[in-house]
């Protein structure tokens, strides 16, 4: 059996997305994964027969790489938009809800929505809206792009120029539900690029957003329950040892899996590599939860998601509920562990979940005593950090990373936020691959 030319290390989106493109530029590719099933974060296991989005919960539209894959399986006609009634989101303003309708394509409505007093809103709302609009230059998938902005921490520069209030009421929440991690390690590139995704609209997928995974692993060889040991570049080839003992060679290998991870595979990376792969994650858990038909929340505006201030968090960042789930039906609900409290994560999946839903019932009462199954999706490497530097050590890596290195980096933690920017990663490694690799 011939080689493949390329070995991907890890079927999350990333490596899916490399392979995928690899494959279809002529390229002998295979994908190793140590778990049995692809897709990583971005799954969608079955509660009750409905899909449960356990990691990734929605596409946002400027997704461009996860839109193309998409268009190239043949998935886009099973995109859910979020209907009208589900395309509000509450934020706990004093404890009391806040609705944002965040479809509009404006910053404004988030600042307009009761969530800031008059004199907050007047007297940022225009420097908001400037801010948003210059953000549009800048990529929606490469992290690496907004090198020019990673020059302080995000927390002063917001403070100095929006004030407190919008820190507290609305990016502090945003910051946690999507990083899970707090304000205060985010630098002001990462910051950015969380407000040029502001208002824009959503998707899900009709069997959940680990569909996609699932059809680009249908699509390329991947091989399950490889646990790999080691990973070298020796000459011309590189070396990809398993815990069975078995070695793989292969002119090249993307390493497609979060950066503690890949930092204790590879062996001698390159300097350019080293900071990258001393990126830490946040840890949380999902905690997917199947209500009967019987439960309903008493609210004017039905709601998607609730996200929390800090000041009112204990064990949670933010509540969803499905907008896939027809009236009538049993309910999806998805609960969020803040980082703050991730040591729950130590106890057995019963306290965990018990805890999670104490927290639930104060916004979504009653819902404990529904809950018809649940299952707990333990994340140790989340989401990995932003802090200052990170996007000017991507940048490096991409301009100066040496033509003969033929191992590369294409975990989530070279994109941005969220899976698209994980995609964009191995598209990128694999065009490189592409680009130098002769005769495909």
């Amino acid at each position: 059996m011939a080689r493949p030319r390329v070995l991907v290390i890890g079927a999350g989106i990333a490596g899916l997305t490399a392979a995928f493109d690899l494959h279809h530029a002529g390229v002998e590719v295979q994908v190793l994964e140590a778990s049995t099933t692809p897709g990583g974060r971005m799954c969608s296991p079955c509660l009750g027969g409905l899909p449960a989005d356990g990691g990734a919960q929605f596409l946002i539209a400027n997704y461009t790489e996860i839109f193309r894959l998409l268009d190239a399986t043949g998935l886009r006609d099973e995109l859910v938009p979020f209907a009208p009634w589900f395309r509000d989101y509450h934020t706990t303003s004093d404890g009391q809800l806040s609705h944002i309708e965040y479809n509009l394509g404006s910053p404004l409505q988030t600042l307009f929505s009761g969530l800031l007093d008059w004199p907050t809103q007047l007297r940022h709302g225009p420097a908001i809206a400037r801010l948003y609009l210059g953000l549009r230059r800048y990529s929606s998938s490469d992290y690496g792009d907004w090198h020019a902005l990673d020059s302080e921490e995000a927390v002063p520069w917001l403070r100095r120029n929006f004030g407190q209030a919008i820190i507290d009421r609305v990016l502090d929440p945003l910051i946690e539900n999507f990083y899970f991690q707090p304000t205060e390690q985010l630098s002001k590139a990462a910051a950015c690029a969380l407000i040029q995704q502001f208002n824009q609209p959503c998707y899900s997928l009709r069997r959940g957003l680990g569909s996609l995974p699932e059809a680009l692993a249908e699509r390329v060889d991947v091989s399950y329950g490889v646990k790999i040991v080691s990973v070298e570049q020796r000459g011309n080839e590189v070396l990809v040892e398993t815990e069975s003992g078995q070695t793989h060679h292969a002119d090249w290998a993307i390493v497609a899996t979060p950066a503690p991870i890949a930092k204790q595979l590879i062996r001698a990376p390159l300097p350019l590599e080293q900071p990258l792969l001393e990126t830490p994650y946040s840890r949380t858990a999902t905690l997917n939860l199947q209500l009967d038909p019987a439960w309903r929340l008493d609210t004017t505006n039905p709601i998607y998601t609730l996200q929390l201030p800090r000041n009112q968090r204990r064990h949670l960042t933010a509540l969803t509920l499905d907008p896939k789930c027809a009236p009538g039906a049993p309910r999806i609900a998805g609960l969020y562990l803040t980082e703050a409290t991730a040591e729950l994560l130590d106890r057995t999946d019963a306290e965990v979940a018990a805890a999670m839903l104490a927290d639930a019932d104060h916004y979504l009462p009653g819902a404990s005593g529904h809950v018809q199954q649940w299952h707990l999706h333990r994340w140790p490497h989340a989401v990995p950090y932003y802090p200052v530097g990170r996007s000017r050590a991507i940048h490096a890596y991409q301009q100066e990373c040496p033509t003969q290195h033929r191992l590369l980096l294409a975990g989530d933690y070279m994109g941005l936020i969220g899976v698209n920017g994980a995609a964009y990663a191995g598209a990128w490694a694999a065009g490189r691959v592409a680009r130098h690799t002769p005769n495909i």
